[in-house]
């Protein structure tokens, strides 16, 4: 179902593109969400698992910007992990008011187990697409993003 709006053909084709697009992210964050919640991880606390296992330590700031969380919250998010020891900070010796946040043994575990099956997962969901599909909506996404990025 599209907009309601009765503007112009531009104007209609956008916000029917962007009720497309949101209804489609938010369908997989909850089916994300939900297939998360088996193993008591949030998509937040996954994605910096999987970041963090996959590209290694990273500094507290530069975390909440890759997961377009705010400095208060995942400084929440953060705390949680750490004490369910996921995660461990450490102050940067170079910089005293940066944290550098590292996988701990426990976390490198956890996200061992659960990716292959998130990985499942998402190549289930979209099985609906075609390869040429899915390259194409990868290519239309990141130019969205980049256009935003620029914008901010």
């Amino acid at each position: 179902m599209g907009t309601k709006y009765k503007g112009n053909a531009d104007e209609v084709r956008v916000l029917n593109a962007i009720i497309k697009l949101t209804r489609a992210t938010n369908s997989l964050y909850q089916r994300l969400e939900k297939w998360l919640r088996s193993y008591q991880l949030t998509p937040t606390q996954f994605g910096i698992l999987e970041m963090l296992v996959h590209v290694g330590p990273m500094c507290q700031r530069s975390i909440a910007a890759k997961t377009l969380t705010s400095g208060g919250n995942i400084t929440t998010v953060l705390n949680t992990m750490e004490q369910n020891g996921w995660v461990i900070r450490t102050r940067s010796d170079q910089d005293k008011r940066e944290v550098i946040v590292r996988i701990s043994s426990e976390g490198e575990s956890l996200i061992q187990s659960v990716f292959p099956a998130h990985l499942n997962e998402m190549m289930d969901a979209f099985a609906i697409l075609s390869h040429t599909e899915q390259d194409e909506l990868a290519r239309l996404c990141a130019i969205l993003g980049k256009q935003q990025r620029l914008a901010s």
